[in-house]
């Protein structure tokens, strides 16, 4: 994967130690929804992608969000309440870029693991606009044939 965690937008807080996991957790999670869609269609296609076709705010998403773990698993806090920019210190952009391409490669072991299943979803999309939970929800549930 090309890029580094070099910006970050997030909104703050100083936080115990408990919300501070609940919040790197909920950070692991958009990484992992960001990063899904990007590497279905890399397994979808057979060919790999560079994030630029069509998945760079995918990829922003996901390299904001391990920006914000890396920051608070080193105990700092994040940034003011407004978007701004935050430049990483050198040591935390390390981190952050581990922390990410964990959660890629995790995502990539998730939907491997799971295709057959996706792979049925994605068919039905092409056809129509929406399906509801419980369309979703067989969908996942069925066995192959």
């Amino acid at each position: 994967m090309s890029g580094s965690v070099g910006a970050l937008t997030a909104s703050a807080s100083y936080e115990s130690g408990e919300a501070v996991e609940a919040k790197i957790a909920g950070y692991e999670i958009d990484a992992a929804v960001a990063l899904a869609g990007p590497v279905a269609n890399v397994r979808f296609s057979g060919r790999p992608s560079s994030f630029s076709d069509g998945a760079e705010s995918d990829l922003q998403i996901a390299q904001a969000a391990a920006g914000s773990i890396a920051l608070l698993k080193s105990g700092q806090s994040l940034p003011g309440a407004g978007n701004e920019e935050l430049e990483l210190p050198r040591d935390v952009l390390r981190q952050a870029n581990d922390i990410l391409a964990v959660i890629l490669q995790n995502c990539e072991e998730l939907v491997d693991e799971h295709w057959a299943e996706i792979d049925r979803v994605a068919k039905v999309l092409m056809h129509r606009d929406l399906i509801t939970a419980s369309e979703l929800d067989q969908l996942i549930a069925e066995t192959p044939s």
